[in-house]
């Protein structure tokens, strides 16, 4: 046999085989020469091998590595300087990577590389003390210029040590990365790669010898000061914990780990937790890799071998080897113990991972308090906050333990309050539910009374947060507000003035948690007790009565606790009423009490109470002070008296004359403009009662009916108003006025009061009068607000007058303005169009008024871009609209005033701006529909002022088709055109027919400006459909594959263009442009224009065009919502139908890519077969059950995955067909029971990571939710769904009959949903949803079948559906749909 031989140096140069035959000379050498008296040999061999180029020879690096480890496992000082020096691991990583593994595992082999790595580890973990004491050692800063030198005892330094094992992470991570299953192995390869891990498979006895080193060298590099990594050092522990892998397994690995490894690992991660100098990513990915080595080697393996045997032995000796640094280190490792997986079983595995936690924790303690009282209390801390975090138990007596023997073991001065709240947070029944915990809670209180306000505020409000939390959550917050209470009675109210006072009166009183949960927990028997309770004391504090009732009253919200409580606040309140020595703030409170109470009170005990406590009450309002909080709490407590008398109570009129008495002091007293802040707050509801004179100042506006009272008072604009509205309280801020008027203006109370309307009304036009005449109301800050507050006011609300003389202020200004910013023009024009929307007949109203302002907006209509130019001319459309109407209606004016509009056709011969069609189009729209009415006589040339527009549109598209064959378009002529076409709409028929323009050329211009992207080719493009059909080319388009298209929008010549499609709706162009189309088609037209467009949508899915179809299937959608049943007798198309045109969707919806063409597609389908559905047919319907099914099973486009609308969709198609086409379904149960099953499968997936699985929770109860309606509307049909024509005899109802029919059927949805629970994990929420579905298929199933259901399951089956229908029977007796 001939063997043809290969020259493999062909096509390598010169230079690289001179460099290869160096490097061999130099390799055979190293025998005579040795590395060199500093190393120069080594390096000369490693530049040699960097500067070699990698060939499929590699016998140099064979031979280097094969001398090198011959050298290194003498035991000499020579190879000791080998096996330290870097620059030897780095020659060796380069000949890992070069050799082929089955050459390079009979290497590693044969010198015994496993020995030398463990021999040079040993050294390189324990630097000389000697070498470090020579070196500057106090920085261990690394100079990172300098290469290691050649020299044994620099190399034995700390340094030095560093340097070597920086290497030889380096040529192991080379190495590993080898025998990665992942790299493209031959057979030759994997045999080699096989070899060397079985180099590496040691018992775990042997292999700790050369990996502690490892671990060591990770945490010796963390004591090292400089910022820059070593290099590589992210990767060092996966090397590590990598090289651990390869080891041979064995049933005392775990303990293995414990001993040698645990105390340098939390070491580790201390110095990661501590230190911020540490690189991120480095600190990042060494604590996930030891994280997960320890997880998998430790936690998991001492765990098992407790639940399995009760033993404790790995974790001992864990906690034994990390005792020296039980500070840093027992908080790590309770940590990874309490946030390993849960191991999933039922309530024996639950308490048997309950009881290895507490043996955890137990261990914990005993190692903290062996340490100091600091370090004790701060680990202890550390330990809780992460059973904390990771939801572990701890056993209330230890709880007590550590209250008892860290928190406050030393005297109240020395309590650890962190610790405290850590407790309560863990668990806030070890304060509960016995006799000690009730003792220590008793011993909380007295230390948190002791402490005052000393103790830190964050820290006091979670303890007392938790504290409220756990009496809430055990049903005894009565205990916790009792002691309280109690607590609070300690304190005497003279002490409370001065000073700062304790956590009882800051952090418990209108503390949010508590508010809330009184009306939660407590019944209404219960707070009738508990304020029986507080009545029964002797001795009573008026502090601690009166801060303790302000946070029962506001918690009470709901009619049954009102109506329990009554009076029994205010008259403890009452009892404590009058007391010089309570500080003015809490005594103020006795007046929100009041005011809470009266809140609830009917007429006649509100009157009662209100006799107690009138003297008082008039006396404090009569003589406030405003610095006193208890004025404002006296002005808010009489408001609600006077609420409680009004309209026609007793004593009404007084209240109403204390509240006006009081309004006019505070007019008097208070300088409004000196208040900082003064309704700088919109709600202006502010309850901080601390600023007395900003809160009396806004309350006025804040209540609801105290301004009109005021003003009724007043009869005019009350004082007040005109105070808040002035210019010298105003002038320091735009919003102040803002938020005043719309106060004002927004309570219906005020609009109530004709005179306190108006008022608001005429001072806002006063602003408006007063403006200079060379200013604008719309520059200066202050008309501008009453502008905008003007234009939000219900039309009602402004007089006819008033609408007069706000035109007449304001008409006058725009004419004289020179230029009016966008902005304002919107501002005036919207406020013009509010006016004229009801009879406005204001001075010298004249047509010009409009004329003008048309001729203003030309030229910002010219130079803006196309979506504002449309939005001004709207706004002047509806203005003159509005105007012409009025006018047009009124006998008297309307000749005088319309006599212009010959005038305007004459300046229109010309040329006339865009605007004027607008203006034109208006007038056409008022006065065509009364055309030839014989009862009122058009007062200007309907046909000529048509004709005239025809003529101005007319110009404008020949020179749009004109611009576009020259390339020579131009902003203003777009928006030209835009506002020529929407104008357009209003010329008659008989005008357009005398339209000469060439359509075909306008079209050719469309097409052009649809390819380029731009809004005005859609826009002349229905325009030309719609009024000349017959002469275009196309007048029922299919494709609007460039309506949705992406691609952004040409620029034109000029510059950019000013109508870009992405501006405008695309969905309403794509409408307009198929309204155009169906203008003139009957049923069986437009029933073959679907048919063109499915045809389209077909093409798109043949060449998996997506975005184009999603204007077809919108054009589809549009066509079928405008389509009208049928005539009678109308001959149908034979080949095609509605039921065809659905058939080609359902299969299209299998075939979609995208979630948004399977949304639209849907849409079609929903519509058809809910308003088209006597055109559907049998077969329709069960293609749909079938199409269901098959997407959620395949899901061929992994659209599920992707949103939840697709199911979502999925499950309307379903209701539709339930409601329907219930009927329909008799007789193919099979088909609607197995698509069932699918979507029930599908609430349940299997992800393929944890992120996706935490998506997909969040939605399946939603989902679950979708699908209990689906099985309540079959269960439970409705009776239209079912109902059919019957025999007059027939005594059975249909939803009976029905209901029978599905209970033979159901049952298999029930045994799929107990299979399923078998099968995965089903969540709790998405359980709770579906259970009201079950429970309707049990309704309907017969006993027969029920016994059918349970003889076909096993154990496991049947006992859940015991569960199941236990629960049915006691709580889920189906009420129906």
């Amino acid at each position: 046999m001939d063997v043809q031989m290969t020259d493999a140096s062909i096509g390598r140069s010169s230079e690289t085989i001179m460099s290869d035959r160096d490097l061999v000379k130099t390799v055979r050498s190293l025998d005579q020469t040795g590395p060199g008296a500093n190393g120069e040999n080594i390096d000369r061999v490693w530049k040699q091998l960097t500067s070699a180029n990698q060939s499929p020879f590699s016998a140099a690096e064979e031979s280097v590595l094969r001398w090198l480890l011959k050298v290194m496992k003498t035991n000499n000082d020579e190879a000791e300087t080998i096996r330290r020096f870097p620059l030897t691991w780095r020659i060796l990583g380069c000949a890992f990577q070069r050799i082929p593994l089955f050459s390079l595992a009979k290497s590693l082999a044969d010198r015994k590389f496993m020995a030398v790595l463990q021999q040079t580890l040993k050294g390189v973990a324990k630097p000389s003390t000697g070498s470090e004491k020579t070196s500057d050692s106090k920085s261990k800063k690394r100079k990172r210029t300098s290469t290691a030198t050649f020299q044994l005892h620099s190399l034995k330094s700390f340094e030095g040590c560093l340097g070597t094992g920086e290497a030889i992470f380096c040529a192991l991570k080379t190495l590993l990365a080898r025998l990665d299953p992942a790299a493209q192995w031959s057979a030759h390869d994997r045999m080699g790669a096989e070899h060397i891990k079985a180099l590496f498979a040691q018992p775990a006895t042997d292999v700790v010898e050369y990996l502690g080193p490892l671990l060591s060298i990770c945490d010796s590099s963390l004591a090292v000061s400089d910022p820059e990594p070593f290099e590589a050092q992210e990767s060092w522990v996966r090397v590590f914990s990598s090289t651990w892998e390869l080891h041979l397994q064995g049933s005392a690995d775990a303990l293995e780990v414990a001993t040698h490894f645990s105390r340098t690992s939390f070491s580790i991660l201390g110095k990661i937790k501590q230190r911020q100098d540490v690189e991120d990513s480095v600190a990042r990915l060494w604590a996930r890799d030891l994280d997960r080595f320890l997880q998998r080697n430790l936690v998991l393996p001492a765990r098992s071998a407790y639940l399995n045997r009760s033993d404790l032995e790995v974790v001992i000796r864990a906690f034994e080897m990390v005792k020296s640094n039980a500070s840093a280190s027992v908080p790590i490792l309770y940590s990874m113990v309490s946030a390993a997986p849960r191991v999933v079983g039922g309530l024996t595995t639950a308490k048997a991972e309950d009881a290895w936690m507490q043996e955890v924790f137990k261990m914990s303690e005993r190692m903290i308090k062996q340490l100091s009282s600091d370090r004790k209390s701060q680990a202890m801390s550390a330990v809780l906050e992460e059973a904390i975090t990771n939801k572990s138990r701890i056993a209330l007596d230890d709880l007590r333990m550590v209250c008892n023997n860290y928190a406050i073991a030393g005297s109240p001065s020395e309590t650890d309050w962190r610790l405290l709240s850590l407790v309560a947070k863990c668990d806030a029944d070890v304060f509960l539910q016995s006799e000690e915990g009730l003792q220590l809670f008793d011993q909380l209180c007295d230390r948190i009374t002791a402490a005052g306000a000393e103790a830190d505020e964050a820290t006091m409000r979670d303890l007392i947060e938790s504290l409220i939390t756990g009496f809430e959550s055990a049903r005894d917050l009565s205990t916790f507000l009792q002691k309280w209470f109690a607590q609070l009675s300690k304190f005497e109210d003279k002490a409370l003035r001065f000073g700062d006072r304790p956590v009882w009166f800051t952090r418990v009183h209108r503390n949010s948690t508590l508010i809330d949960g009184i009306e939660k927990s407590l019944t209404t028997k219960q707070i009738v007790s508990l304020l029986q309770w507080v009545e029964s004391h002797e001795n009573l504090r008026p502090a601690a009565v009166l801060t303790f009732l302000n946070t029962i009253a506001s918690a009470i919200t709901k009619d049954d606790f009102a109506d329990a409580v009554g009076t029994q606040l205010s008259d403890l309140a009452l009892k404590v009423w009058s007391s010089s020595k309570t500080p003015s703030d809490i005594r103020s409170l006795r007046w929100r009490i009041v005011s809470k109470t009266v809140s609830w009170l009917d007429y006649e005990r509100a009157t009662a109470l209100w006799d107690k406590v009138q003297a008082d009450l008039t006396k404090a309002l009569q003589k406030a002070k405003f610095d006193d909080e208890d004025t404002c709490e006296a002005l808010e407590c009489a408001y609600y008296f006077w609420l409680a008398m009004y309209p026609d109570g007793r004593d009404q009129t007084d209240l109403a004359s204390l509240l006006s008495s009081f309004i006019e002091r505070l007019l008097k007293k208070v300088k409004f403009e000196d208040l900082q802040g003064l309704f700088g707050a919109p709600g202006l509801s502010s309850i901080d009662t601390s600023d007395v004179p900003r809160f009396c100042s806004e309350f006025p506006l804040a209540a609801s009916r105290l301004v009109a009272l005021l003003a009724k008072s007043s009869g005019t604009l009350p004082d007040y108003l005109q105070r808040m509205l002035s210019e010298k309280v105003s002038q320091n801020s735009k919003t102040q006025l803002a938020n005043v008027f719309h106060a004002v203006v927004s309570n219906e109370n005020n609009f109530c009061n004709r005179k306190l309307a108006g008022g608001v009304v005429d001072y806002a036009i006063e602003i408006l009068m007063n403006i200079s005449g060379k200013s604008s109301p719309w520059a200066e800050e202050r008309s501008r607000v009453i502008m905008v507050e003007l234009s939000r006011m219900p039309d009602e609300s402004i007089t006819r007058q008033q609408r007069e003389r706000l035109m007449g202020i304001l008409v006058p200004k725009v004419q004289a303005a020179e230029k009016i910013e966008l902005a304002n023009w919107h501002l005036v024009l919207g406020l013009f169009v509010k006016i004229m929307r009801r009879p406005t007949f204001y001075p010298n109203m004249s047509f010009s008024d409009l004329q003008d302002i048309a001729n203003s907006l030309a030229p910002l209509c010219d130079g803006s871009d196309s979506t504002t130019a449309l939005g001004l001319s709207q706004l002047l459309y509806q203005l003159v609209t509005a105007t012409a109407r009025q006018m047009n209606d009124h006998q008297e004016w309307r000749t005088q005033y319309f006599g212009k509009v010959s005038t305007l056709l004459k300046d229109l011969a010309g040329d006339g701006s865009c605007v004027q069609m607008t203006l034109l189009k208006a007038l056409l729209v008022v006065v065509l529909p009364e055309a030839g009415s014989k009862e009122k006589v058009a007062v200007f040339d309907i046909d000529e002022t048509a004709s005239a527009l025809g003529s101005l549109i007319q110009d404008t598209l020949s020179g749009f088709a004109k611009a576009w064959r020259k390339q020579k378009v131009e902003k203003t002529l777009v928006n030209r055109v835009l506002i020529a076409l929407d104008a357009a709409e209003a010329l008659p028929e008989a005008v357009v027919k005398q339209m000469k323009v060439k359509v075909s050329q306008l079209e050719e211009s469309s097409q052009q400006a649809i390819s380029s992207g731009y809004f005005s080719g859609w826009k002349l493009q229905s325009f030309l459909i719609k009024r000349f059909p017959s002469k275009v080319a196309n007048p029922q388009p299919t494709s609007f594959g460039q309506l949705f298209s992406s691609a952004s929008s040409a620029p034109l010549p000029s510059g950019p263009a000013p109508d870009p499609l992405a501006d405008f709706n695309r969905q309403t162009v794509l409408e307009d442009t198929v309204d155009a189309a169906m203008a003139g088609l009957d049923y069986n037209g437009k029933v073959q224009y679907v048919q063109n467009l499915l045809a389209g949508v077909q093409t798109d899915a043949a060449s998996q065009a997506g975005p184009s179809s999603e204007g077809q299937l919108l054009a589809i959608h549009r066509v079928v919502s405008q389509m009208t049943e049928a005539p009678a007798g109308l001959e149908k198309c034979k080949t095609f139908d509605l039921a065809t045109a659905h058939g080609t969707l359902i299969r299209y919806l299998a075939q979609t890519k995208t979630v948004r063409e399977f949304v639209r597609t849907a849409e079609v389908l929903q519509q058809l077969l809910d308003v088209k559905s006597n055109a559907m047919t049998q077969w329709n319907i069960e293609a749909t059950l079938s199409t269901v099914a098959v997407i959620v099973a395949d899901d061929p486009g992994h659209l599920l995955v992707a949103s939840s609308s697709v199911y979502q969709w999925l499950c309307k198609l379903m209701e539709v067909i339930i409601k329907k086409h219930r009927l329909r379904l008799e007789g193919h149960y099979h088909i609607l029971v197995t698509t069932l099953e699918a979507l029930l499968g599908a609430l349940t997936p299997h992800p393929s990571s944890s992120a996706q699985h935490k998506a997909s929770a969040s939605l399946s109860a939603k989902h679950a939710a979708q699908f209990t309606r689906l099985v309540t509307l079959i269960c439970e049909p409705a009776a239209a769904a079912v109902s059919r024509v019957q025999h007059l005899s027939a005594l059975d109802s249909a939803t009976d009959a029905a209901k029978r029919s599905a209970g033979r059927h159901m049952y298999l949805v029930l045994m799929a949903y107990v299979k399923m629970q078998l099968d995965v994990d089903v969540p709790r929420d998405v359980r709770e949803a579906l259970e009201p579905g079950m429970n309707s298929i049990f309704n309907i199933t017969p006993l027969e079948v029920r016994k059918i259901l349970n003889d076909s399951m096993d154990t496991s089956g049947r006992a859940i559906l015991r569960e199941m229908y236990k629960r049915y029977t006691k709580f889920g007796k189906w009420s129906g749909v």
